[in-house]
C-alpha cells in the first residue's frame, strides 16, 4: 500500500526477468486484446513487457514501457489472438533484483469490426 493509501500488487523476491504474478485467461481465436497496466519499479528503471504464455510455453510479447521508481507509467499493448486457448498472462523485467509494482491490470476484448469502429470514430475527432 502507498502513503496515500493506494493498493497494488507487488512482484518482489525475483531471481529471474519471468518472475512475476500471472493471470490465465482464455483467448479466443479473431479477438483483439488490448492490455494496459500502470507500472512503477521499486528503485531506478527498468523496461517491464507484458508477456502472453501459450500452453505450448510459446512467448508473445504484448507491448513494453521503461518504468521507473517514484512514476506510475502506463503500459498500452495487446495481442491479436490467432488461437483459441487459455494463456498466462506474465510480466518480464531484465533486472531480477527490483520489484515490479503493478496497478489497474486491464485486458479488454473487441472484435475486429468494433476495432475498426474505435479507429474510424477516433479519425473523425481527429479531423
Amino acid at each position: 500500500m502507498s502513503k496515500e493509501g493506494n493498493r497494488f500488487i507487488v512482484a518482489n523476491n525475483r531471481t529471474q526477468p519471468l518472475d512475476s504474478f500471472s493471470q490465465k485467461v482464455q483467448l479466443k481465436n479473431g479477438t483483439l486484446y488490448t492490455c494496459s497496466p500502470w507500472f512503477q519499479v521499486s528503485e531506478g528503471s527498468d523496461t517491464v513487457s507484458v508477456m502472453f504464455k501459450t500452453n505450448g510455453s510459446e512467448m508473445v510479447r504484448g507491448g513494453q514501457v521503461i518504468a521507473k521508481h517514484g512514476c506510475w507509467t502506463l503500459l498500452k499493448g495487446g495481442i491479436v489472438a490467432t488461437f483459441s486457448s487459455p494463456v498466462e498472462i506474465l510480466f518480464k523485467s531484465k533486472n531480477s533484483t527490483v520489484e515490479i509494482w503493478a496497478d489497474n491490470i486491464s485486458l479488454q476484448p473487441f472484435s475486429k469490426k468494433q476495432w475498426r469502429s474505435l479507429q474510424d470514430a477516433s479519425i473523425e475527432r481527429v479531423s
